[in-house]
């Protein structure tokens, strides 16, 4: 599974099972958060091509987070403003970039809920 489809399951999914992993994940590691979750706003530009100029094609309220783990680093943005949700997210990608021993449970976790 590939860093896409893990953030696309992980943003499909409930909020409380996410949070739940990164709840597991933050009592056994000492996560570090390198950038609060805050509020953002993604600006979708498009190009027009008669007149070479850009124009905004659409605003999307979003939330990102970041966190560390060691020399490892997680981020996560998603749509909407559910920054519990966002940060729990980078906790997981931040646990399976660093290959934590917990990661295959996550990646078992991860597989059950892409199955539902």
């Amino acid at each position: 599974m590939n860093k896409y489809e893990i953030l696309k399951i992980m943003s499909q999914s409930p909020r409380e099972i996410i949070i739940e992993l990164a709840q597991s994940i933050m009592k056994k590691n000492e996560i570090k958060v390198i950038k609060k979750p805050c509020k953002i706003m993604v600006i979708i530009n498009k190009k027009e091509s008669g007149y070479n100029s850009n124009y905004k094609l659409k605003k999307i309220p979003a939330c990102e987070a970041e966190v560390g783990l060691g020399e490892e680093k997680g981020i996560a943005v998603l749509s909407g403003d559910d920054l519990e949700k966002v940060l729990a997210m980078a906790v997981v990608d931040v646990a399976i970039n660093a290959k934590i021993p917990e990661s295959n449970y996550i990646m078992k976790e991860l597989n059950e809920i892409k199955a539902m």
